[in-house]
């Protein structure tokens, strides 16, 4: 029903001597006049109907009405929130620079005293959907607005207050984990270490850390005690490829990373899992290192030492980070010997 009232609205046309009305409050708001219809308007503003829908909750195309005040494209748009672990109704709306009121106008079944981990909210908020901001590089940087890795029943993490990231780390984390347990339901969790400190900066045993791209992940191995993998030093033959390679694939297909580090013998049976999984040439050769020797200078997964009891996975910067550095340009360029 509703598409079917789009495409009327769409249809739409201003009847003779019908005015657009020009009045727009500063921030971008459009009061409509009589005659006018939302595919007007759009195209008098150079957005689409379907923007204006997305920017103005519970609009309804072919149902407006004189008076009525339509938010453009720089004022808000809409999301789903996540609710993290920790976080209260009154904290999620300080951090999208909304009101209570307005999450409840806009989410009619949602419990102020009851939310839940996991739950998604509908929120139409001025602000960018991401908020956190990495500054630097991973080995000189800093942390920004910062948020903690929840909890997961995928992957365990040993210290909290040394699990702290980006929003983008945090998000590609956390779905590239739902989607391992998608794919995996009875696999084991995972241990997870360090990612970075709320602020970032200097991390004891740690060069990098610093700027919230950084996170220490145990390998899926063959026979993990209690069902948890831990960090271990591997053989190739100790690797469980197949669940390894479901979560890298995940960030890989995405462009999410700019570097995952891993020792350059357990790359082998990855590259293998990989090509026989279906990934082409141009892919293997974008993505591996291997087999072109652990000092070669391109490819994504890459050798590094002390690697063969975990993977260290760096995601690349947000293009809402201008003070971000990062080197993956030299480390994703197409191989050409």
């Amino acid at each position: 029903m509703f598409r079917s009232r789009l495409i009327a609205a769409l249809l739409v046309v201003l009847p003779p001597g019908a005015a657009l009305a020009q009045e727009t409050a500063a921030g971008g708001v459009h009061v409509v006049a009589a005659g006018e219809t939302v595919s007007a308007i759009a195209a008098h503003y150079g957005v689409t109907v379907e923007q204006l829908v997305d920017h103005n909750e519970g609009l309804e195309p072919d149902r407006i009405r004189v008076g009525q005040r339509l938010l453009l494209g720089g004022e808000r748009r809409f999301h789903g929130y996540r609710v993290q672990e920790g976080e209260t109704l009154s904290g999620i709306a300080k951090r999208h620079d909304v009101s209570l009121a307005e999450l409840q106008r806009w989410n009619p079944q949602l419990r102020p005293d009851h939310i839940r981990i996991g739950q998604t909210i509908r929120i139409y908020s001025k602000k960018p959907t991401s908020h956190s901001q990495s500054v630097g590089s991973p080995s000189r940087g800093a942390l920004k607005a910062a948020r903690r890795l929840p909890r997961h029943p995928a992957y365990v993490i040993r210290e909290r207050g040394r699990a702290w990231a980006t929003d983008e780390t945090i998000r590609g984390i956390v779905k590239a984990f739902d989607h391992v347990r998608s794919r995996h339901p009875k696999a084991a969790r995972l241990k997870v270490h360090d990612l970075s400190l709320r602020r970032g900066g200097p991390m004891t045993d740690h060069r990098s850390h610093q700027s919230g791209r950084d996170a220490d992940i145990a390998y899926f191995q063959r026979g993990c005690a209690s069902r948890l993998c831990e960090f271990r030093r591997l053989k190739p033959s100790e690797l469980d490829t197949d669940r390894t390679w479901t979560l890298l694939e995940y960030w890989l297909e995405r462009d999410m990373l700019e570097a995952v580090f891993i020792d350059y013998r357990l790359q082998a049976p990855l590259y293998r899992h990989a090509r026989a999984r279906g990934a082409s040439a141009s892919q293997l050769s974008r993505w591996f290192q291997y087999p072109r020797g652990r000092t070669h200078p391109l490819g994504v997964v890459r050798h590094f030492p002390k690697h063969a009891d975990h993977m260290h996975v760096r995601f690349a910067c947000h293009q809402s980070d201008p003070e971000c550095k990062t080197f993956r340009p030299l480390l994703t360029q197409h191989a050409t010997r």
